[in-house]
Formats: structure tokens, C-alpha cells, sequence
């Protein structure tokens, strides 16, 4: 086996590892009413997604399911967004069980809120909390692909067909997407990610593979990133040192 594959192993070797341990730490100080505090472990998911994402791009090239695989990437990586800002708004907010004040029931209304919340939502609450948008903590490009990479996840995990028209203007041939996959049409035209669909030679265009899925990764890479610089509040977290251990290479 060549140097190249030896290490094209170890990496495969080191994710796989990475995906099945489940012990790392997120701790949260309870407040039970007269009886003080009671401490709890909590471990979440989008911790695994990382490595997860990283395995996927190693070995995507040698398994037919290359597409598949750019898709859980996309899917993935948006995952881990919503997993961060879930687990810092969970963080900065406390828990508070003893409901037998007016603050305890609001906070514990706001709880549940939170625990159904959308992406949508979650900016919300982040602003509510943190008394600062997600929006302002990154720049304008940045946001811009989050943005996408949200449309995009909702289109694929709720399985929304890529529907299209094609009509006749002044004589020219016009394509119009349907829904949200036209933003992301669009927005990949602008990125110059994929090539518009030319009726001469191809009535196709590939709106997932691995330069796009890889683009989305690295955008929500940069977005975490641009979080924990921007915000000293998340530094002082649980959250921060469950970031570096899901980001550990």
C-alpha cells in the first residue's frame, strides 16, 4: 500500500473513531427549587457530524453514491449550525425547573419554544438571548450562504421535487425553476458553482456535487468561526469547548 493510502487510511481510521466516541462533556448547573442545584450532562448530536463530514468527503470518490454523499453534506452541515446555536442559547439562557414563580413558568415556556424550534426560530431566540443577531456576527457574503444552505437542507430533507417550465421569449428559450430551488439556482449561477442550462446541448444541470457540497461546508465552518470570534459571551460557554472537540483534527 502506497504512503498516500497509508494516510488516506488513518484519516478514514481517525473519523470513524471520532464518529463513535460518545463521551465528550456539555454541563449545565440546575436550579431545583429550595434544593440548590443539581448538576447534568447533556450530550448532543451535531457533535458527531463533523468527522461524520469529514469521512464522507474521504471516501465519497471511491463508493457509487457520490451524490447521496454530497447531499448528507449538505444536510449535515446545516445540522451542525442549528446544533451549536441550540446548544449556546441553551447555555446562556440556564435552566430553571422550579415553575412556581412567574419567571420560572415564562422561562420554562420559553424552553419549550426552544426545544421545537426552527431555523428561523433560533435566530430569534439568539437575538432574544445574546441581545445580538446572528446576522451581524459575520460578514454579508457569509450570511448570504448560510442563508442558502438553509433553503437548500429544507428543499432535500423534505424531498421537494425539482420541478422547471420551459417557454419561448422573443424567441429565446427560458427555464423557470419552481419554489426555493430557484433561489439556489440562481444563487449557485452566481457563485459560478454550476453552468446555465443550455437548451442546445442539455436540458440538465447538477445542483449538488462535491464542489458544492463542499462549498456549504466550508461556509458553515467559517460561520461557526466568525460566532465564537465576534461573541465573548459563547467563549465563556460549554458550548466553546464542545465546538473544539467536534472540530478536533
Amino acid at each position: 500500500m502506497s504512503e498516500e493510502n497509508n494516510k488516506d487510511q488513518d484519516q478514514v481510521n481517525y473519523y470513524l473513531n471520532q464518529i463513535k466516541k460518545y463521551g465528550l462533556g456539555s454541563y449545565e448547573l440546575a436550579k431545583d427549587g429550595e434544593n440548590g442545584y443539581a448538576e447534568s450532562a447533556e450530550t448532543y448530536a451535531w457533535w458527531l457530524f463533523p468527522s461524520l463530514i469529514n469521512f464522507h468527503r474521504i471516501i465519497r470518490d471511491e463508493v457509487n453514491l457520490k451524490q447521496a454523499i454530497n447531499m448528507s453534506i449538505v444536510i449535515h452541515s446545516a445540522l451542525i449550525i442549528e446544533g451549536f446555536i441550540y446548544e449556546a442559547i441553551k447555555q446562556e439562557a440556564g435552566l430553571v425547573m422550579d415553575d412556581s414563580d412567574l419567571d420560572g413558568r415564562i422561562y420554562n415556556f420559553f424552553d419549550k419554544k426552544l426545544d421545537k424550534s426552527s431555523w428561523t426560530d433560533l435566530n430569534d431566540f439568539f437575538k432574544l438571548v445574546f441581545n445580538v443577531s446572528l446576522k451581524s456576527l459575520t460578514d454579508s457574503d457569509n450570511w448570504k450562504c448560510i442563508v442558502m444552505l438553509f433553503y437548500f437542507r429544507n428543499m432535500l430533507t423534505h424531498s421537494k421535487p425539482i420541478k422547471f417550465s420551459v417557454k419561448e421569449e422573443d424567441g429565446k428559450l427560458k427555464m423557470r425553476h419552481f419554489g426555493n430551488y430557484e433561489l439556489i439556482y440562481n444563487y449557485l449561477l452566481e457563485k459560478k458553482l454550476i453552468e446555465k442550462v443550455n437548451f442546445i446541448q442539455s436540458m440538465t444541470t447538477e445542483l449538488i456535487n462535491s464542489e458544492i457540497a463542499d462549498f456549504f461546508w466550508e461556509n458553515c465552518q467559517t460561520f461557526l468561526e466568525n460566532i465564537i470570534e465576534n461573541s465573548e459571551n459563547i467563549k465563556m460557554l460549554p458550548v466553546y469547548d464542545s465546538y473544539h472537540n467536534a472540530f478536533e483534527e
